[in-house]
This record gives C-alpha cells, structure tokens and sequence, in this order.
C-alpha cells in the first residue's frame, strides 16, 4: 500500500502536501509553434520551496532553443532593443559592413541587401533587434512577462 499512499501524497495540489512546479513565461498551448522551444521558466517551486527566480533584469534573446550570447548587454530604450550588430549577424549568418562616414551597416546575405542605421555606445555597434531578423523574413516575438524576445522561421 505503500505506492498507493505517495500517490495520495502527490497527486493533488492542496494544504499540506508538496508542491514541485514550473511557472512559463507563456502558454505552450497558444503561443506560436515556432516559439515553443524559446519557453523560459519564470519560477521553479520544488517540495514548495521556491528555488529560481529568473531574472528579469536583462533581455533574453532566444535564437534556435538557445539564448544568444552577447558581448555587450541588450539596450531596450523606448519599446526598441538594441543588440550587438557583430553577434546577431553572425548567428544569422549575415555579411556586413559598417561605413563609419555614413554611420550605417550594410547588412546582406544571399537574397537581399539591407541598410540598418546603428546605434553607437562606447566603441559597440548595436542595431535594432526586430528590424534586422524581420526583414531577412525571420519572425520576431516579444514576451514580457520573460523580457524575452524570440527569433524563428
């Protein structure tokens, strides 16, 4: 009878009882199905003690199931994230040029060519996240309940 009483003990969310759960930061039900491997865990509640929090202090930006690593911390000013221009083109695999006398990036693979305006902070060149990924025909989506930001076909 042993089984039966852990079972008892674990199979229903009430006073007294343990809890071990999850909290996402979207609904892997709605959400779009190119998202759902970009879910983050906002908490993790284990025998009900809370034991992660995620931090919200920072963007996470989500490329292929994996947060992009930057040099450089996002910039997120006025609704807009700003991300390094080096990591996110080369995790994309897009050719780019910097002309410092124009103060733009040449950005291009090999369908389409693109001029994005940058945004210059101590020596780093950082380039408006969605603009980029959006017109290479990439989707981009926006969870704020994460601060994150997924990038997807």
């Amino acid at each position: 009878m042993l089984h039966g009483q852990i079972a008892w003990h674990f199979s229903s969310l009430e006073a007294g009882k343990l809890a071990d759960f999850v909290i996402l930061d979207r609904d892997y039900m709605t959400c779009p199905e190119r998202d759902i491997k970009d879910i983050l865990p906002l908490a993790t509640i284990v025998g009900g003690e809370v034991v992660y929090i995620k931090n919200n202090e920072e963007v996470t930006v989500m490329w292929k199931g994996m947060p992009l690593k930057f040099d450089v911390k996002p910039i997120l000013e006025n609704g807009v994230t700003y991300v390094s221009a080096k990591v996110l083109f080369d995790n994309m695999g897009i050719e780019y040029i910097y002309d410092s006398n124009s103060g733009k990036i040449t950005a291009k693979n090999e369908l389409t060519t693109k001029e994005v305006s940058i945004k210059q902070v101590n020596n780093q060149l950082y380039v408006p996240l969605r603009e980029v990924p959006e017109y290479f025909g990439y989707q981009v989506d926006w969870y704020p309940e994460s601060m994150s930001i997924s990038l997807g076909l």
